[in-house]
């Protein structure tokens, strides 16, 4: 925020932001900043009513849904479960999902956002298309998305405020250690691997490690929390930074800010930072038997091998630098509808509406028009359909679903309504399953199911649609004790979903799920014909 808002201010817009910042980890880095109030015009008051509403945990009233609407043309959202929600049900305008990348190279913005607020989000997503733009901060991150964003990707590179700069080139390398950046390393998987991976392979080299901890760590290289200023003398300070990521969508700011001040850094080609690289640096290794050369030779003091790594990496810092990210930000506002002018609108128009608005208020709740009523639309497949890698087997549902396994195969694209997976299989969540499939089913077919059902649902009928056509299965024992039941089908036209419908959601003693079918298999036996 502190440079993309007053980048987007002066390229002529005015912007506001949030003031109200919630007391949790999760929001650690947000900041609230009144200096941009001083160019806004809209009303005083409107701008306190504003000021004093909390967006980020608070549903949103109709007095903010009509202050939203009627002063603000584009939205910029982060992929957070509630500011989501709000920003694409209640905001008319064009919506901007800011995207800096997941720490997780299996995971794509369209599946976490799922996951993170189920199915009916993504319907919503499709449902305003046509005006949502997926921000993506590196070029990069649309690769693994589906059409649903990757159509809509709109490159707006993440740059750095000018305070970012206040020490460039400044770096001294007198202290002979590492640094290395790691918090949690024992209370969380991730980093503790991390940390365990860094000590195997270097810990026997001079180092020091920063990063707050939640449990206390017996390294005398450890420590923990520093502050902003005392990392920045770190930066200045160390001889090398190791930067261990080898993630191709997700980088940190620690490598940005130390390359910006002038400090070797060391990281691996395949990463994100080397990535963006137009080219490969001396300091960007492809193994860690030659990251710990590489650190050696600093440590050391080979001052040509320093020099060199310093001068390379000067790429890195441009890449968020102003000079590089402005212009880039100008041709987007010129070329995309992102970012509607007001002066595009003719007043008469703008009148007209929110008369409407005010007109609807009873019923419309701050909108402009009345809210529609029916279910949005879910994707077709094509839409959700993640790319493909050179080769990949997509699989078959004549090879059939093992809901043993930890992942569902290819042939799937979406699931709803299906819990994790346990040794013998996974259940059902809540009153309905729906998978969303990659490819279409035959006309006549069989569909085999291998599972069981819990309470009621043992010798209930469980509905199951694919198509227009419905078909009745009965599981008569529990999942343990499996039963192989059959239905034929029939159908006019290609079809893509299945659906199951669970007649008795309960939630178990000991469980806080709403279980009614176990399923441990489900396959189709194509009939011919």
């Amino acid at each position: 925020m502190p440079y993309e808002a007053v980048l987007l201010q002066d390229l002529g817009f005015e912007v506001f932001t949030p003031k109200i910042i919630p007391a949790t980890e999760e929001y650690r880095s947000c900041i609230a900043d009144y200096r941009l109030d001083a160019t806004l015009t809209i009303p005083q008051r409107c701008l306190e009513r504003l000021n004093a509403f909390n967006f980020y945990e608070s549903m949103w009233t109709p007095e903010i849904i009509a202050l939203v609407n009627r002063y603000f043309g584009t939205a910029f959202a982060l992929m957070h479960r509630h500011v989501l929600s709000e920003v694409l049900h209640n905001f008319e305008g064009h919506i901007a999902l800011r995207a800096f990348g997941i720490p997780d190279a299996t995971l794509s913005y369209t599946r976490v956002i799922e996951e993170m607020c189920g199915p009916e989000i993504v319907a919503r997503m499709y449902a305003v298309r046509e005006r949502l733009w997926f921000a993506q901060g590196y070029e990069q991150l649309q690769e693994c998305e589906p059409p649903l964003l990757a159509d809509r990707a709109i490159f707006l590179p993440f740059g750095l405020p000018a305070s970012s700069w206040r020490h460039a080139n400044c770096w001294n390398g007198s202290v002979k250690k590492i640094l290395f950046m790691c918090r949690w390393v024992v209370s969380n998987r991730y980093y503790a691997f991390v940390y365990q991976q860094f000590k195997r392979d270097f810990g026997d080299l001079p180092h020091v490690i920063v990063g707050a901890q939640d449990i206390f760590v017996v390294d005398p290289n450890l420590v923990g929390y520093v502050s902003d200023d005392e990392l920045q003398q770190l930066y200045l300070d160390c001889a090398v930074l190791y930067y261990p990521s080898r993630e191709p969508r997700h980088v940190h700011y620690s490598p940005i800010e130390a390359s910006i001040d002038g400090m070797p850094v060391v990281f691996y080609n395949d990463s994100l930072l080397g990535r963006l690289n137009e080219r490969l640096t001396i300091g960007s290794v492809a193994t860690t038997a030659q990251a710990r050369s590489a650190m050696e030779r600093i440590l050391a003091g080979d001052q040509a091998f320093i020099d060199e790594v310093r001068r390379e990496e000067q790429q890195i810092a441009y890449r968020f630098s102003d000079a590089y990210c402005r212009p880039v930000w100008q041709r987007a506002i010129a070329t995309s509808a992102l970012f509607p002018r007001p002066a595009v609108e003719q007043w008469p128009t703008v009148w007209a509406r929110e008369a409407l608005r005010i007109a609807l208020a009873p019923l419309a709740h701050g909108l402009s028009h009345l809210p529609d009523r029916g279910e949005d639309p879910f994707p077709p497949f094509t839409q959700l359909q993640e790319p493909a890698t050179v080769d990949e087997d997509r699989g078959s549902l004549v090879d059939g679903i093992d809901f043993t396994a930890p992942q569902y195969p290819k042939i799937i694209c979406r699931v709803s309504g299906m819990s994790y997976p346990e040794p013998w299989g996974r259940w059902s969540l809540g009153s309905s399953i729906t998978f969303l499939l990659n490819q279409f089913l035959e006309r006549r077919f069989r569909l085999v199911v291998i599972g069981g059902a819990y309470g009621n649902n043992i010798g209930a009928r469980i509905q199951v649609r694919i198509g227009p056509a419905t078909r009745t299965i009965i599981f008569l024992t529990g999942p343990q004790a499996p039963t192989t039941v059959t239905a034929e089908f029939f159908l006019a036209s290609a079809v893509d979903r299945i659906e199951f419908r669970v007649p008795f959601p309960t939630i178990p003693a000991a469980d806080n799920r709403a279980v009614g079918i176990g399923l441990i298999h489900m396959r189709v036996e194509p009939m011919g014909g």
